[in-house]
């Protein structure tokens, strides 16, 4: 449950990390690893992600624990060059 907001997690790693109703809004996530992490329940409002399919990556590559959620409540939309952002489904 921990409050993460616009935190810079570029590069971290985040292995095993139970991150279970955290709030990683705007939160910059490039090239964060997170095998194995528990996602259930995170906020992801306006986070910054490095690649187009990231949803697709953590739900079916890494298969994360709470992934699924989070391809039903996100959407990536493009935001630069190789820069994307995670949009909440209305």
């Amino acid at each position: 449950q921990a409050e993460l907001l616009s935190v810079d997690l570029t590069n971290a790693n985040l292995y095993g990390a139970n991150l279970t109703k955290a709030d990683l809004s705007e939160a910059v996530l490039w090239g964060a690893k997170f095998e194995n992490a528990n996602l259930t329940d995170v906020v992801l409002d306006n986070a910054i992600v490095d690649r187009q399919d990231w949803i697709d990556y953590i739900s079916g590559s890494l298969d994360l624990e709470g992934a699924s959620d989070i391809e039903k409540k996100y959407r990536i939309k493009k935001q630069g060059k190789q820069q994307f952002i995670l949009i909440r489904r209305k």
